[in-house]
């Protein structure tokens, strides 16, 4: 019950640095949690850039908690443990990346929590999602980025989804920006 307590802590402390404060929350403990199939650290607040960067790099050393965390993404009951399972494979150079555009194009609610943290972290305007569009750090923030600069329209963002374009590595993202290039949501 206590280890319960103290990764929950860790949780919320992690989602405190999205809203601005400060966190020693220890990733590891967040990991091994993910690794001993406890999804409700995940579930309490959605964790921060960073922390989800931290995990991906250990899950990815970690087959077993990638397919844990991809099963998560789909199907837990919270929206909070999906955009967090989402936003952890976001970050991972793995195969099961080709699943976040997918998530996010059909899951409204963990897709409205992605956008709010992407926002969070690098605002509104047009040249800050023009440079997160290509982000080579996080799939999940790329596809969120090229959509909005599509729902602005404008020659800048057409350039900078054309930019993006050329360098994007998940597939499914390639398929995303062609269609707001033309024109059509990829969530339909």
């Amino acid at each position: 019950m206590k280890r319960r307590r103290f990764l929950t802590a860790s949780a919320i402390a992690g989602g405190a640095t999205l809203m601005g404060g400060q966190s020693d929350a220890p990733e590891e403990e967040l990991f091994s949690s993910i690794a001993g199939g406890d999804m409700m650290p995940l579930s309490r607040v959605q964790t921060s850039h960073r922390i989800d960067l931290t995990i991906s790099a250990l899950t990815e050393k970690d087959r077993p908690s990638l397919l844990r965390l991809a099963r998560w993404a789909q199907d837990a009951d919270t929206a909070v443990a999906r955009v967090n399972a989402t936003g952890i494979i976001a970050k991972t150079h793995t195969d099961l990346v080709e699943r976040v555009p997918v998530i996010l194009a059909h899951d409204r609610e963990a897709r409205e929590l992605y956008v709010s943290a992407v926002l969070a972290r690098v605002g509104d305007d047009t040249d800050a999602l023009a440079s997160e569009v290509c982000n080579p750090r996080d799939a999940g923030a790329r596809w969120c980025a090229a959509r909005m600069l599509a729902q602005r329209g404008g020659r800048r963002a057409d350039a900078a989804m054309l930019r993006a374009l050329r360098v994007e590595p998940v597939r499914e993202n390639v398929r995303a920006y062609a269609l707001l290039l033309n024109g059509d949501d990829p969530c339909t």
